[in-house]
């Protein structure tokens, strides 16, 4: 009986973590560039102290254009 239950809660979580797996990227493509450039901006002040040259080094590299349609 526990090993069953064990089973399940295991394939349950299996599953739940396939699903989030594949709608991830789907959000991730509904995003406008600038909404991309401000996550990405709140990421490296999370990670970083000194979060200035994270900007400038990964968001203004792949996401600079922007504004220029």
């Amino acid at each position: 009986m526990r090993k069953a239950i064990i089973s399940t809660v295991a394939l349950g979580s299996l599953a739940l973590v396939a699903l989030l797996y594949a709608t991830a990227p789907a959000a991730a493509a509904r995003q406008t560039c600038l909404q991309k450039a401000q996550a990405c901006e709140r990421r490296c002040a999370t990670r970083y102290e000194h979060y200035t040259a994270c900007i400038y080094r990964t968001c203004n590299t792949q996401y600079g254009t922007c504004g220029r349609g």
